[in-house]
């Protein structure tokens, strides 16, 4: 089972229940992910939206930080292409579901230009 289908299988029954309304998947997954796309059939982008990082909090534990320094488009680019788990960027917090991504967030100095540089 994919990570997307594991987000699918628990988090969709939550998201349908906010909505008051059933949903299909491809739906589901354009409205919890800002970069969601398919490569051969599959689901693919893990930067979460508001909406899908309120979703994940309600069933995981995230850990929310505040950002420091800027934020550029080449950080949206290597999270994308790095990342192994969903992740939130706003625009002063960045939420991940991964005590691992946290903690090198952390070390990093809560900078997403120094933390994207180390993956």
């Amino acid at each position: 089972m994919t990570l997307h289908e594991v987000i699918l299988e628990n988090c969709k029954p939550v998201f349908e229940k906010s909505l008051g309304a059933t949903v299909k998947n491809n739906e589901f997954y354009k409205a919890m992910f800002k970069n969601f796309r398919t490569r051969k059939g599959k689901p693919y982008g893990l930067r979460l939206t508001s909406v899908g990082n309120n979703v994940l909090q309600r069933v995981y534990e995230g850990y929310s930080y505040h950002i420091e320094g800027d934020i550029n488009h080449m950080v949206f680019v290597q999270m994308d292409q790095h990342m192994e788990w969903p992740y939130y960027v706003g625009r002063k917090v960045a939420t991940f579901y991964n005590t691992n991504d946290a903690a090198w967030f952390r070390l990093n100095s809560n900078d997403l230009k120094l933390y994207t540089e180390h993956l």
